[in-house]
């Protein structure tokens, strides 16, 4: 069996679970035209510090094939927030509450390819879930270079539509099989 793992690394987990108690004071993103989504980047200030959530492709080999693959990550971020888009503006937007969990939305994708097994492990979005139980959501868009940005309480519960969006996106002849699990940090 081989296995492609697209997932955070150990390293970004580490760093994440660093946030946890610090004060989210801004973010920054594209600005929404008709869906509150950016392309690219969201940014955060956090304790004075300034991070970055990219979704952009890598090329790597999945399920036997080189491809591109949409890939999350998350950064400390040194340089100038612009925008990716022509013309394109960053909107901030003040938010002032301390970080209490940080949960990464993740598959395991198992396929069979000439009698072959092979896994795709993936992260797909991060939750912050602040101080009084608020969400943000910063979903990778899979078959783009987005971040899907969602509002609200118990976010989790929106992504029981993930698994069926990834079964449809695999031949049945793969015989997909597809598991969605929550990592909380």
């Amino acid at each position: 069996m081989s296995i492609t793992n697209n997932q955070i690394n150990n390293d970004t987990i580490s760093l994440l679970k660093s946030l946890i108690g610090l004060k989210l004071e801004q973010m920054f993103h594209e600005e929404f035209i008709v869906v509150t989504v950016s392309y690219g980047f969201v940014f955060f200030k956090i304790d004075g510090k300034t991070y970055a959530l990219s979704d952009f492709y890598e090329v790597k080999d999945i399920l036997g094939d080189e491809e591109e693959i949409s890939t999350l990550k998350f950064y400390e971020y040194n340089d100038k927030m612009e925008s990716q888009i022509v013309n394109g503006k960053i909107c901030s937007q003040s938010i002032n509450s301390t970080i209490n969990k940080i949960t990464l939305v993740n598959s395991k994708t198992t396929v069979t390819i000439n009698n072959d097994k092979k896994e795709l492990l993936d992260t797909h979005a991060i939750i912050f879930t602040l101080d009084d139980g608020y969400e943000y959501s910063f979903e990778k868009d899979d078959f783009g270079e987005n971040i899907s940005i969602e509002r609200g309480y118990n976010l989790s519960d929106k992504f029981t539509r993930l698994k069926d969006e990834l079964l449809d996106s695999y031949d049945s002849d793969l015989n997909p099989q597809i598991e969605l699990y929550f990592s909380s940090i």
